[in-house]
């Protein structure tokens, strides 16, 4: 009788132990779902990625745990997509993601982008207003509140502030994940930035643009007065750099010096031309902005 009632309170504690093994809240064991089901459940929701949305922000493996763990700013959304997808939701938990990440990408004067709405125009030199990076171009290019993209329509930054006509300049502050470099670029060729001590009259100029490279020339005068179609503007500084469209804001750079931003010409680099610049010096006081130096 005794030796009965010992093995019934032996398997009743045998019990209880593997039943406490599976308390709410335990951590599910690694070995329960297969790694290889774990990484088909990851491989649905890559496929099904552009139905995410901008509050489910990452997504992985946890072998550890044996779950799918997706990172999100509202949980609901992410149970959406794991529903969406096609992925088994008990093998899914849901942690809290408060920011959502961003490219990490360098800008640099000679870069191309884009004005939604606007058209094309490119970057001229990065500055930092404060501690907030950015980079000038011409004014004509976009209005105070404008947004700057890159070709694919990524939001690269928005424009804070623009001087057009009278002077033509103005500057965009970068999202974050956007680097600003202290250099200048075109078709691979990139040169420093040191300083932006202005040229003297007969000094070397070049221009950098991204399709067309580097075109170079001289300063002819300073402190010129053009009358273009939408309005005078003055202070312009006037080169012999042949002139093409579509190159508003490219820098003008004299060695390891900025010295402005393309606003216009006349000519084109087939038949000889001449293209004025924006100071760069009087932008960057005008704004309070300080230059992005190697």
């Amino acid at each position: 009788m005794n030796v009965y009632r010992l093995a019934v309170t032996t398997l009743a504690l045998l019990v209880t132990l593997i039943g406490t093994s599976a308390l709410p809240g335990a951590p599910a064991s690694a070995g329960a779902r297969p790694l290889a089901a774990l990484d088909a459940g990851k491989n649905r929701l890559d496929a099904a990625g552009r139905l995410a949305g901008p509050d489910v922000h990452a997504w992985y493996v946890d072998a550890t745990t044996g779950e799918i763990v997706i990172l999100a700013a509202d949980p609901a959304a992410a149970t959406a997509f794991a529903r969406a997808a096609g992925a088994d939701p008990s093998a899914v938990r849901v942690e809290p993601s408060a920011a959502r990440p961003a490219p990490y990408a360098d800008i640099r004067g000679g870069d191309g982008f884009m004005v939604e709405g606007k058209g094309r125009c490119i970057v001229g030199f990065t500055v930092r207003g404060g501690t907030t990076g950015g980079f000038l171009t011409a004014g004509h290019c976009g209005e105070r509140g404008d947004i700057a993209t890159t070709a694919d329509g990524t939001p690269i930054g928005v424009f804070e502030a623009s001087s057009y006509p009278g002077d033509d300049y103005a500057w965009v502050s970068l999202y974050p994940g956007w680097n600003p470099r202290g250099a200048v670029a075109a078709l691979g060729t990139e040169r420093p930035i040191r300083g932006a001590n202005p040229a003297p009259i007969g000094a070397s100029v070049c221009q950098a643009t991204p399709i067309a490279g580097w075109h170079c020339g001289v300063i002819q005068q300073r402190n010129v007065t053009v009358n273009f179609p939408e309005g005078v503007i003055t202070g312009l500084v006037r080169t012999s750099v042949c002139a093409e469209p579509g190159t508003s804001g490219a820098p003008f750079v004299s060695g390891d010096q900025a010295q402005g931003l393309t606003v216009g010409g006349s000519g084109s680099c087939a038949t000889g031309g001449t293209t004025y610049f924006q100071p760069v010096a009087e932008a960057l006081s005008a704004l309070g902005l300080t230059l992005v130096t190697s």
